[in-house]
């Protein structure tokens, strides 16, 4: 390429970690959708009434075919080539290496390097901002600038941020034009996911994140059921991401998906993205009072979340 070093240039090696003795704070959930229902419409839906749960990721002003989930549930996992559970599975997943082309790439300090290999043949990905604290916006841009670069126009990016930083995360979604956000539920202190609901609304209505039609996914630490992945989509999310605890993923898929039909028929919606905050219930004051959900049987928001309900 041309390029020189003088016999007086400085060359950087990377050294030990300075702070030896730091622990990692491990991040938890203590109250998962447990108490929140779901709310049927004024009828329900015929056994012949065809049904569409299927969820599209898609970049609004791209031409491509996009990445199609059968549920709203993306499953991370390190990889999905070499693996029995995967054998012959055409839904898309989260890896952190070796993917596939309808693959999204999960990105943080450990990948970013290695990343290269991969890029090329994904849909996309989703760089971890939790792995690299203190950077600003100009560098999160030059990483992925970097690896952009080397994908297909029309790949997704994505960030990964955590809850109780929604507001920068999407900030920066928007100040970067990116398609969206991967929000980890999870805190060192222990969170509920029903807070975690408002807060997403609420920055996502500030930041201007719903009508740009970008995606919103909620990471989970275990995996959900049918229930937990209507009440994700009704609050407006795109889907849910979380593990998978074992067994043969094309069996678990067709499950769920029979499972969200049933719901979608008891409801009355023939389209899982027409579901929203309306058929959703908080089974006590409690969960009514952090939520901003309708409290059941008063079947209204509380005074302080009239203007949300």
């Amino acid at each position: 390429m041309g390029l020189e070093l003088n016999d007086d240039a400085l060359v950087l090696e990377p050294g030990e970690i300075i702070h030896k003795g730091d622990r990692h704070l491990e991040c938890s959930i203590l109250e998962g959708f447990e108490k929140i229902s779901l709310h049927p419409n004024e009828d329900s839906l015929a056994d012949n009434a065809i049904l569409d749960h299927y969820t599209l990721l898609v970049q609004s002003d791209s031409d491509s075919e996009g990445t199609l989930l059968e549920i709203p549930w993306l499953i991370s996992c390190q990889t999905t080539l070499g693996s029995e559970e995967w054998d012959e599975v055409v839904a898309p997943a989260i890896v952190r290496s070796r993917t596939r082309t309808n693959d999204l790439l999960l990105v943080g300090k450990k990948e970013f390097a290695e990343s290269i290999d991969f890029v090329r043949n994904c849909s996309g990905i989703i760089l971890d901002i939790t792995d690299f604290p203190g950077l600003n916006d100009s560098e999160i841009e030059a990483m992925l600038i970097s690896m952009r670069s080397r994908m297909d126009n029309n790949a997704i990016i994505l960030l990964r941020g955590r809850i109780d930083r929604i507001e920068r995360v999407f900030r920066l979604v928007m100040d970067l034009e990116l398609d969206g956000a991967v929000v980890i539920c999870s805190t060192p202190s222990g969170s509920r996911l029903a807070s975690s609901l408002p807060k997403i609304g609420l920055a996502s209505k500030a930041m201007g994140i719903s009508e740009t039609g970008k995606f919103v996914m909620l990471e989970i630490d275990f995996e959900p059921d049918a229930k937990d992945m209507l009440i994700a989509v009704a609050s407006g999310c795109t889907a849910i991401v979380s593990p998978y605890m074992g067994g043969n993923v094309d069996s678990k898929i067709e499950v769920l998906g029979k499972e969200i039909r049933g719901w979608m028929r008891d409801i009355g919606v023939d389209r899982i993205d027409r579901i929203g905050r309306r058929n959703l219930r908080a089974n006590d004051y409690d969960t009514a009072a952090i939520s901003g959900l309708r409290l059941v049987g008063y079947e209204r928001p509380l005074k302080m979340w009239l203007e949300l309900g």
